[in-house]
């Protein structure tokens, strides 16, 4: 995941990025034919017909949302029968309207209708609520109730507390699997979708602005059957956040691809001509360019699969509408879960990445601000993004990963939980910032979905139920217990936990020798110091201590050179046979 972050000041105009892997309780072993058995979610591979996100689906304005075609895709729930509404019967005891006569053939007529109505009462099929007033209230044939006054009447320890919360919410208010959803309406999908908002009191955050930039044509991509990196990770994303109505919170877009020269704000413009041309057809692995450039080799981390032009277009034009949101103050913070490919070189593949979205965010960020920070929290270091901007000091890189750079570090693993993973998100939040946030790493999907899901919903200040609606399409991945049991956040109690090998003194020590570089680094020299409000008095006392403290840890660094110095000739006294 990465963000970014933004400001008006010039003193302290930062801009956020960060990667994420959501590798969360994953224990898959990266071999150079991606054969891992602990990450088969190939069975819920959505086809290429599934329908998706229509282009309606998108807008800025939410009262002109439209329901979501997505989520009338494949049948992976059967329905349950007993889950579904009664036919509708009249339960009438009598006509209605008032009778214009005594006669003896209109009474005869009037008990023949009373006694039809009485025999559909007594055979048809009766809601559940109907049917326990009938037994509570009027009682059994066996054992009707006594001194019952009128039909109906409750008495005053009758067990009516909650009776208006039963017809308030029937059972029948939310399907009971996703088959049931997709045989309604599209103005009941629409309310049962706004009743899961509502249940969650979600609405959109007061005092911020959040769009979620998305084109679903990405998700159909696919790198191979045995390729760790799985697109289709996205469509689960985006089906928990529609399913838990968190579009109730932000702004769609469906974003353009990224053009050609766009992609050229970073990348070889020869790069990017072989990348529009290659497809799996008429590849050479025998070509210069094919080595030269990333592809092939004895892992074929970078593969060439069918689309593959596109594919680096759409995500890259997602996170380019994203920050121009940024830039033009009409989000505060932006979210793109299909980039953060932060290995790409400027011509060279690498990692899985082919095109380093984030650089060019960065480098469109500072076409109006003076600084960024990047922070990257993938498993892997962001070394495409380092890179990229080594030689200035108006991009500030800050990447949280695991050592190792050997091969055997392709798919690494981090001991956090969900909600842990998401506080990292919350924190940097906290700051105030605008931010831009975008994906990265994790080839879990299910975990993947579940990270990005509740970090959506960090984002917008909302907390969601643990257990998953049931009209998420492709339950099926995220039930039963090697696959979370159906909730958000599971305990991850049956996965391998990774032995921590870093010790508390080794931790603090590199706490300590970071601080002491930060001491040696010089200011920005495009970052000017904003004393508003500050008098000339109070600035120069600030002067004054700080040279003081300066002064006396000279003071300190001279007297213990000096005793050192000393300690050392007394230790030297004598000849070499000498007692010392």
């Amino acid at each position: 995941m990465q963000q970014c972050g933004q400001s008006d000041n010039s003193a302290e105009d930062d801009s956020v990025v960060s990667s994420t892997d959501s590798e969360d309780g994953d224990d898959d072993t990266y071999n150079n034919n991606y054969d891992d058995n602990s990450d088969q979610d190939s069975d819920y591979i959505p086809e290429k017909d599934t329908p998706s996100y229509s282009s309606s689906a998108f807008t800025t304005n939410p009262a002109e949302q439209t329901p979501h075609t997505l989520l009338n895709g494949p049948q992976w729930q059967l329905a349950n029968p007993e889950a579904r509404r009664a036919a509708k019967v009249d339960y009438r005891l009598k006509k209605p309207g008032k009778p214009k006569t005594t006669s003896t053939a209109k009474k005869q007529e009037r008990k023949s209708n009373d006694d039809c109505n009485r025999w559909i009462w007594e055979s048809a099929p009766k809601p559940r609520i109907i049917a326990e007033f009938d037994h509570t209230v009027l009682g059994s044939a066996s054992q009707p109730l006594s001194n019952m006054r009128t039909p109906g009447y409750i008495p005053s320890n009758g067990p009516a507390n909650n009776i208006v919360q039963e017809y308030l919410s029937p059972d029948d208010a939310y399907p009971a699997s996703f088959q049931d959803f997709k045989a309604m309406t599209d103005a009941e999908k629409i309310e049962v979708i706004a009743r899961e908002a509502e249940e969650h009191g979600l609405e959109r955050p007061k005092g911020w602005n959040v769009s979620f930039h998305y084109n679903p044509h990405v998700e159909y991509h696919h790198f191979g059957s045995s390729h760790p990196m799985k697109p289709w990770r996205l469509t689960l994303t985006k089906q928990l956040v529609l399913a838990y109505g968190l579009e109730y919170t932000m702004d769609l877009f469906e974003p353009r691809p990224a053009n050609f020269n766009e992609l050229a704000i970073f990348h070889d413009r020869e790069y990017l001509s072989y990348l529009s041309k290659i497809t799996p057809q008429n590849a050479q692995p025998d070509d210069p360019q094919y080595i030269t450039y990333g592809f092939g080799g004895e892992s074929n981390d970078c593969p060439v699969f069918d689309g593959l032009w596109n594919y680096v277009s759409l995500y890259t034009g997602a996170t380019c509408s994203a920050t121009w949101n940024l830039l033009n103050s009409r989000s505060d913070i932006a979210i793109n879960w299909s980039g953060g490919l932060h290995h790409a070189k400027k011509n060279l593949a690498s990692g899985f990445c082919y095109v380093n979205d984030i650089v060019i965010a960065i480098q469109l960020l500072l076409s109006h601000h003076q600084r960024v920070l990047y922070i990257d929290i993938d498993v892997h270091h962001g070394d495409g993004v380092e890179q990229a901007f080594e030689s200035t000091d108006r991009v500030f890189t800050l990447s949280y990963h695991k050592y190792g750079i050997d091969k055997h570090d392709r798919l690494g693993r981090f001991n956090l939980n969900i909600k842990a993973h998401g506080f990292c998100v919350e924190t940097v939040k906290a700051y105030g910032r605008p931010l831009l946030i975008i994906g990265g790493g994790g080839y879990t999907p299910r975990n993947v979905a579940r990270t990005w899901c509740h970090e959506t919903s960090v984002c917008v200040g909302a907390q969601l139920h643990n257990e998953l609606p049931a009209h998420v399409p492709y339950l099926q991945a995220f039930q039963g217990a090697e696959n979370g049991d159906g909730v958000l956040y599971p305990d991850l109690h049956n996965i391998k936990r990774h032995e921590n090998l870093n010790s508390q003194a080794k931790l603090h020590k590199l706490i300590e020798q970071a601080l002491e570089n930060l001491r040696y680094l010089e200011g920005a020299p495009s970052v000017t110091v904003d004393t508003r409000g500050i008098s000339l008095e109070e600035i120069m006392k600030v002067r004054e201590m700080i040279d003081q403290e300066l002064e006396d840890e000279a003071e300190d660094r001279a007297r213990l050179t000096v005793e050192n110095s000393r300690r050392k000739k007394e230790r030297n006294v004598g000849g070499r046979n000498e007692r010392r």
